[in-house]
């Protein structure tokens, strides 16, 4: 079954977003794969470490999963690469801000997902 993709759009500020966003789907236990550039990953880790200690977010760097132990548990990956093949995805957010590269470059993926078979949805970022 091909995945759900859904683009998320106007959103402020994507760290913040996604850090909510993670702290909801966690509490629901779902499995989440993020993907992103390498600083802006660095980021969202350290949100979910610190921004409230008392909704710590469980999550770990998926380049750890083989080398420590008990990390199979963990619902939240941060890092890895974008697979060629989405056999096992059930859905992909993008989150993509309203500054104009990042705009842009939201809808060079819409239509590389277009190009592979796939219907994304728009929605419009809750505040």
């Amino acid at each position: 079954m091909a995945p759900v993709v859904e683009f998320r759009t106007g959103v402020d500020d994507k760290l913040a977003y996604a850090a909510r966003w993670l702290r909801v789907a966690s509490a629901r236990g779902a499995c989440i794969r993020v993907l992103g550039p390498a600083d802006a990953l660095k980021s969202l880790d350290r949100a979910l470490w610190v921004d409230d200690p008392q909704d710590f977010v469980v999550h770990a760097w998926a380049r750890d999963a083989q080398r420590v132990p008990g990390l199979a548990r963990t619902g939240i990956w941060l890092g890895g690469d974008i697979p060629d093949e989405l056999v096992g995805i059930e859905r992909i957010v993008e989150l993509v801000s309203n500054a104009p590269d990042d705009a842009q470059a939201g809808r060079q993926r819409w239509k590389a997902y277009q190009q592979r078979g796939l219907a994304p949805a728009h929605r419009k970022a809750e505040a």
